[in-house]
């Protein structure tokens, strides 16, 4: 996952610290580092992985890309049919995903953190492509929905900053305006085939001023607001695709 760097340069003149986390990874992260909320994330699920267009011990010919192009269609899909629902780098998927995918959707999460590795290697040989088409199928699923989120942030020093050094009065100074944008991808997966398509809503964004005594609870406020209606937009582009798809 890269940095927004278009977010931070846009606002480079009167912002500072720009920074970008996952959807998964986040909580709120104080003046002295670490992030509050994090201690089961493990990383991302990669997305080379989960399309299963890794294939590092085999020789990529041209003959493998006319044969995936003559035999790819978009996945099928129809509201209310069941689906397996993963958030990259999560155990399970946020609830206000779940929230909004259940309006047009039978749900069955799933856990998105990444293998563990037990002296750099990894536990198990078959593919996560082929495990979790295999894990859906034994469900009885037929789609698979992977999502990943990024969040970007910067924040505005105001003028009222300049008090709040000051003991317990500077504490509830307001003197901090945090800009937030988030963003998600969705890949939807035919768990027969292994065809996929990708859906990504329009990013969502905002602000909120806080002080220092209110700092962590004002940025948990955005970050699910913000998740809410991205979600929601989710959900209704893959419902929109499910009525379109068949």
């Amino acid at each position: 996952m890269k940095l927004s760097l278009l977010f931070c340069l846009s606002a480079a003149l009167f912002l500072a610290g720009c920074t970008t986390t996952s959807i998964s990874n986040s909580g709120y992260e104080g003046p002295y580092g670490g992030r509050h909320g994090g201690e089961l994330y493990r990383g991302e699920l990669e997305q080379w992985d989960v399309l299963g267009v890794n294939l590092e011990d085999r020789e990529i010919t041209d003959d493998m890309i006319h044969d995936a192009l003559k035999h790819h269609e978009n996945p099928e899909m129809q509201v209310g049919q069941k689906i397996l629902l993963i958030q990259s780098g999560a155990m399970l998927p946020d609830p206000e995903m779940v929230e909004a995918m259940s309006q047009y959707f039978s749900l069955e999460p799933f856990s998105g953190r990444p293998d563990v590795q037990v002296n750099g290697q990894q536990t198990t040989n078959a593919p996560l492509h082929q495990r979790l088409r295999l894990a859906a199928a034994r469900g009885g699923i037929e789609t698979i929905v992977v999502y990943w989120g990024l969040v970007d942030s910067t924040k505005q020093k105001e003028a009222t900053a300049t008090a709040s050094w000051l003991p317990f009065v500077g504490y509830m100074i307001p003197d901090e305006t945090k800009h937030m944008r988030i963003r998600v991808k969705l890949a939807v997966i035919d768990v027969e085939s292994g065809n996929w398509m990708m859906i990504e809503p329009d990013p969502v964004d905002g602000a909120s001023i806080s002080a220092r005594m209110n700092r962590e609870v004002s940025h948990d406020k955005m970050v699910l607001a913000l998740k809410r209606e991205v979600y929601q937009q989710a959900a209704n582009e893959l419902r929109e695709y499910a009525n379109h798809s068949r």
